[in-house]
């Protein structure tokens, strides 16, 4: 298992861990073994930090919105060594998500508002 925070993700290419990061260090948590690791937990904690904002030009949260997205839906990602280097020529691992158990945690403000109007006018809010 491993645990990672939404706002420090970016967008492959840029400053800082990538998505697949997280998958490499579930590798790690996995003493290297594949089997192990493609079995794993990842928690990520305050993904309700990741919305879009209203910024002009290019939001990075949205590449990772998408990364993870794709990760989520289970896919065959490719895990580079994080040793600070990433060289195109480095053979990555191939890492399939399809049964890495994903829990995204966040504050979620307004969720119960969101929940009320989709299941209309009947619906009580509990606590």
């Amino acid at each position: 298992m491993v645990i990672g925070d939404a706002p420090s993700l970016t967008e492959a290419g840029y400053v800082g861990d990538d998505v697949e990061s997280l998958l490499y260090r579930l590798l790690q948590a996995a003493n290297g073994d594949i089997e192990v690791a493609q079995r794993g937990i990842v928690y990520i904690d305050e993904i309700d930090k990741l919305r879009a904002s209203a910024t002009i030009g290019k939001d990075l949260r949205l590449g990772v919105q998408h990364s993870l997205l794709k990760m989520l839906e289970g896919t065959v990602a490719t895990v580079l060594p994080q040793d600070g280097y990433k060289l195109p020529m480095e053979p990555g691992i191939p890492f399939d998500t399809q049964n890495v158990l994903f829990i995204c945690g966040g504050a979620f403000v307004g969720l119960e508002e969101i929940v009320g109007k989709r299941l209309g006018p009947g619906w009580v809010s509990v606590g």
